[in-house]
């Protein structure tokens, strides 16, 4: 690949990463930006161009800023910290100071997960984004308002009744796809929390979250549309969120697979 050609691609990743953050600042009610910004968004930024070694060299930080950002990228307690299980905390306690893989070196926060305890539907995302990395939260942002809108018209649920987490707790640097040794260093973890909270379902979005949980060596097409196990749980398996954003057109296929989702739903919810 040419330096311009690589230059190119690393313009592309900024523009698209500068784009998610500005949705995300909109979807909080912010309008418009002062000459400042906030430190979350320089926090993300900042991950944003670190990812390219190329943009990283051509734009080097005063060392005020550097420690503007430092101070955004502090880690934060996950949501609903004080409200877990014993089981859950002992979970967290273990994972939040992890260093099994290389991800460990680029992250600003572990994302947890986030939920009731004893949530009937676990849904599992990919590797957590820029933003996600900074609030500390699974699904937030534009993905997380698609998501919101899925559970609520479809399966009839709200976010709040359900546990968010993700396939890797690590954010990927460069947007790349997590490698099978980051999911398998990481699936212990994931294993415990759904041992401590035993949901009746599990939603796998994309591919991270496949790998972790049905751990198939087939693509989320082939094996969507269909139901799975894991550890005796009802498994389904379908497109990620952010990945309808950039492909509008396999919202038709999610829809289906969350029509799915609602009938298992309701059925397990009838036999408890």
């Amino acid at each position: 690949m040419s330096v311009e050609q690589k230059d190119i691609e690393e313009f592309s990743e900024l523009v698209a990463a500068t784009r998610s953050l500005l949705l995300s600042e909109k979807s909080r009610g912010v309008l418009f930006l002062p000459v400042t910004p906030s430190e979350e968004f320089s926090a993300a930024m900042s991950e944003e161009r670190g990812s390219t070694a190329g943009w990283a060299r051509r734009n080097q930080k005063s060392p005020a800023k550097t420690e503007e950002v430092k101070r955004a990228k502090t880690p934060v307690m996950p949501s609903g910290y004080s409200q877990m299980s014993p089981e859950l905390l002992k979970v967290y306690q273990d994972s939040k100071d992890c260093t099994k893989c290389s991800l460990a070196q680029n992250r600003t926060n572990v994302l947890f997960g986030v939920g009731p305890n004893d949530a009937d539907l676990m849904v599992i995302g990919e590797a957590p984004g820029a933003i996600e990395d900074v609030k500390g939260e699974p699904f937030v942002g534009p993905i997380g308002e698609m998501l919101d809108k899925m559970l609520n018209h479809v399966v009839g649920l709200s976010r709040s009744q359900v546990y968010l987490v993700n396939g890797v707790k690590c954010k990927v640097k460069g947007g790349r796809p997590a490698s099978q040794d980051d999911v398998d260093k990481c699936v212990d973890y994931l294993r415990r929390q759904i041992l401590a909270i035993a949901p009746k379902v599990i939603l796998c979005f994309g591919e991270t979250a496949t790998r972790a949980i049905v751990g198939e060596d087939q693509s989320v097409e082939q094996l969507r549309g269909r139901w799975h196990q894991f550890m005796e749980i009802p498994v389904l398996v379908s497109y990620n969120p952010a990945y309808l954003l950039k492909h509008p057109k396999f919202k038709r296929p999610v829809f289906n697979d969350l029509k799915l989702l609602a009938a298992k739903y309701d059925e397990v919810e009838g036999a408890r």
